[in-house]
């Protein structure tokens, strides 16, 4: 799990256990627009600060979004997606429902979730507050170095962090931690 400093200091204990949870998951109900509520994990990767849902627990993520671009977490049944499913929206408690709205775009996604319980949706709730405030605090973002090679079959090796590597065969992409590479054919 990546470190949490919560004002320079070492985490509370209870936020550490919140965020441990949340990088495993929690199966809850997702609202969407276009199709019926569905049981699905939603976790958070706190290397790379985004956020997904899975439909099962060692599947590809069908929808990721980073915690940077949250603009708000609203508490209740405010959004158009239990608006769109009344019957299976009157069926859960608005106390334990949220709608996290997300994007760089004028017109911002939503991701309306239903948590289990009142202990579950406080854990959503103080969880990504915190984690939403530290990304966009943040002085930089995260980001990673990957190989770029123009001869396809230059050989690479994976060193550890005290191997210096040639910096013309990288570039930078946005994922989850930096991965230093050295080429066996150095030019």
């Amino acid at each position: 799990m990546a470190s949490i400093m919560v004002n320079g200091g070492p985490p509370s204990p209870d936020l550490v256990e919140i965020m441990r949870l949340l990088e495993m998951g929690l199966v809850t109900t997702i609202f969407f627009y276009r199709k019926r509520p569905e049981r699905k994990t939603l976790k958070v990767k706190l290397e790379s600060r985004q956020f997904m849902w899975i439909k099962t627990q060692a599947g590809r993520p069908e929808g990721v979004a980073s915690l940077r671009d949250v603009k708000e977490f609203r508490c209740g049944k405010n959004s158009r997606d239990f608006e769109k499913w009344p019957e299976e929206a009157k069926k859960v408690d608005s106390r334990i429902t949220f709608t996290i709205y997300y994007g760089n775009d004028f017109k911002l996604k939503s991701l309306s979730v239903v948590a289990n319980d009142a202990n579950e949706f406080g854990m959503w709730r103080k969880g990504l507050d915190y984690l939403v405030k530290e990304s966009k605090e943040a002085s930089y973002q995260l980001q990673c170095l990957v190989p770029h090679f123009p001869d396809e079959s230059q050989s690479l090796h994976i060193w550890d962090e005290s191997v210096l590597f040639h910096t013309s065969l990288m570039k930078a992409c946005p994922c989850t931690s930096v991965m230093k590479v050295s080429c066996s054919t150095l030019p």
